[in-house]
């Protein structure tokens, strides 16, 4: 009999095809088994199979905390739009955003596609800060902040639904870089790494404690400072989270101060990220502005990955500049940081 926990556990221990079959079952047997269809999804794109694991992610829009959000926050005006199909539309899109900053970064590549094929383009951000972001990649978008009303619009979609729509596949994926920097705050950043001579090293150790993969993803800071520190390199935090105790214990330069003034952290951690001589982090946001910046950065993957890192590989076609080190097992990163460590020592020299 088809089980989907089963299926769950084999996927999280990477037996995918063993994990495959057993979701195929299940969502044979159960087709209102919106996790399992799901599942399935993000198990086929981590191999690669985008043509039919994006539409099986579509499903997430019936999911219970989905719905919430989108009567709730979005009240009932959003349902006077019409969906959109991904067909040109001679007036205004809205897309409406959704997940964490790490999936709007990613998915933000399509922006300018989406932007191609309608008269305006309307962004509802379910994020704060979120304007510096967008308008980066798309100058004339206009963002919405969280509790705005619903703009008129001739038709709307959800902001991870663009991948689908654009029928991507491996080969069709927008490339980064997408996102830019202001040339003052590169500078300024320049100037303030400078003053700490010899190497500048960015590191983030820990995502968002709310997550439920953080405590797969996130590494101790002892153990990944360990790992990174060198005789001439200066490691510096790349998280805004509190955590001064740790920092101030293992010399680990806090920028929180700086990467909060204005405009606000995203365009300060970009021109940060870019003003250093090298990062490593977690599977968090930080990885993926490295990613959309196509900068060379490390991250340490976890042993049941999110899906666009997919298996088995240093490399993500999402994030082509990004050199992912994987753990062995959960939680498991004895030999991932001997890697890193390893790795480190051929560039910061």
């Amino acid at each position: 009999m088809a089980d989907y926990d089963h299926a769950y556990a084999l996927m999280r221990d990477l037996r995918l095809t063993e994990a495959e079959a057993e979701f195929r079952a299940v969502t044979e047997a159960e087709p209102d088994n919106l996790w399992a269809a799901i599942h399935l999804g993000e198990l086929l794109m981590m191999r690669g199979a985008f043509a039919e694991g994006l539409p099986l992610l579509e499903r997430r829009v019936q999911l219970p905390d989905m719905l919430t959000y989108l009567f709730s926050a979005l009240g009932p005006a959003l349902w006077q739009i019409p969906g959109w199909d991904g067909r040109p539309v001679a007036g205004r899109l809205l897309i409406v955003g959704e997940q964490g900053l790490g999936d709007t970064l990613m998915v933000a590549r399509f922006l300018p596609w989406a932007a191609a094929r309608c008269g305006e383009l309307f962004y509802y951000g379910n994020l704060p800060g979120l304007e510096w972001l967008l308008t980066n990649i798309v100058p004339g978008i206009r963002v919405l902040p969280l509790g705005s009303p619903i703009p008129v619009a001739d038709a709307f979609v959800l902001a991870m639904s663009l991948p689908s729509l654009a029928r991507t596949t491996v080969d069709t994926l927008p490339a980064p870089p997408y996102l830019t920097v202001d040339p003052l705050l590169l500078q300024d950043w320049r100037d303030y790494f400078a003053g700490f001579g010899g190497i500048n090293l960015g590191i983030c150790w820990r995502g968002n404690p709310d997550n439920a993969r953080d405590r797969d993803r996130s590494i101790p800071l002892t153990r990944m400072a360990t790992a990174v520190a060198r005789p001439g390199v200066t490691l510096h935090s790349l998280q805004l989270e509190d955590t001064e105790e740790e920092r101030r214990a293992l010399a680990v330069t806090d920028l929180r101060d700086r990467l909060l003034r204005p405009p606000g952290p995203k365009a300060q951690t970009v021109a940060a990220m870019i003003a250093l001589d090298h990062c490593v982090t977690v599977d968090t946001a930080v990885a993926h502005f490295a990613g959309a910046l196509d900068l060379p950065a490390h991250v340490m993957i976890q042993r049941a990955p999110y899906w666009p890192y997919g298996i088995g590989d240093t490399v993500s076609p999402w994030y082509p500049s990004l050199r992912l080190i994987r753990a062995d097992g959960h939680g498991q990163w004895d030999r991932a940081l001997m890697r890193l460590s390893s790795d480190l020592d051929d560039i910061l020299k």
